[in-house]
Parts: C-alpha cells; structure tokens; sequence
C-alpha cells in the first residue's frame, strides 16, 4: 500500500549582491491571480520611493517564484520592472538600485 509523501520544500536562495527586497502593494483576483499596484524600493541614500505600476507586461512562472515585468512612469518616462515573486520566502525583489 503506498503512502502519501508531502511534497519537497523547494527553497531557492536570494542573492541579495544582485537582488533587494522591495515592497509591493497588489491586488489578488477571486481566482487568485496577483496583480502588483505599487512599488515601494528602498534607494541608496535611505530615502523610499513609491511607484505606480500602469501596466503588467508579461508574468512568467518558475520554480518556486513568479517574474512580473511591469511597465511604470518614473520622471515623466516609462519604463520596465522586473520584479520577482519568491513563493517560499514570501519575498518579493528587484535588481539592486547603485545610484539614482
């Protein structure tokens, strides 16, 4: 008779050199799909920025993660986001910001 084993933990690891956490407000659909509205990242110099998401480019699911490229208007430009949703941790990043 089989047994019913649980699945694996698969936890992946974050390299913070290349990645940092950010905050994300979002909205979860009724059939729990996200959808980011808002992005909080920390810069350099301590100071945060918030910025509105206008759009959802593409979302592309992973092992263990989920990528959103999402378009936004910063300083009058639009410009793209990749932001990574890491399931496990419950932790969502960007790349690291050097300079603003």
């Amino acid at each position: 008779m089989p047994f019913y084993e649980p699945p694996k933990d698969f936890k992946i690891e974050i390299n913070y050199d290349v990645y940092q956490t950010i905050g994300v407000a979002l909205y979860t659909g009724n059939d729990g799909k996200i959808t980011p509205l808002k992005l909080y990242i920390d810069l350099p110099d301590s100071s945060r920025i918030t910025v509105a998401v206008d759009g959802i480019k593409t979302t592309k699911e992973l092992k263990g993660r989920i990528l959103f490229t999402c378009v936004a208007t910063l300083h009058g430009r639009k410009q793209l986001f990749d932001i990574i949703y890491y399931k496990e941790q419950g932790l969502w990043v960007t790349d690291k910001i050097k300079s603003y």
